[in-house]
């Protein structure tokens, strides 16, 4: 996980914790076949290195507090991945950043 954020935004982290996954399907445009896909989460923590597009995938990164990240999402799914990862940090028991 460390490895894919380094080589797509640019940024050395480290995991804090795990996070829920998300599993989802869509239809592959090309083909026209289902694909299943299961994406991980984690928290992680920021090491070095400036955030930006580094493989092509995406146009734009920000850095942003987590309440707006929340906000702005989507999928209810995804966002109840980044109301774990705020549940943690606010707990008794933070994970160690």
């Amino acid at each position: 996980a460390c490895r894919e954020v380094e080589e797509e935004v640019g940024v050395r982290v480290r995991v804090l914790a795990p996070l829920p996954d998300v599993a989802y399907r869509y239809v592959e445009r090309s083909d026209g076949r289902e694909v299943a896909k299961r994406v991980r989460f984690f928290l992680m923590a920021y090491g070095a290195g400036r955030a930006h597009p580094a493989d092509g995938e995406m146009t734009s990164v920000r850095w942003l507090p987590i309440a707006e990240a929340e906000a702005r999402l989507s999928f209810e799914t995804e966002r109840a991945v980044v109301a774990r990862a705020r549940a943690l940090l606010d707990s008794a028991d933070p994970p160690r950043l």
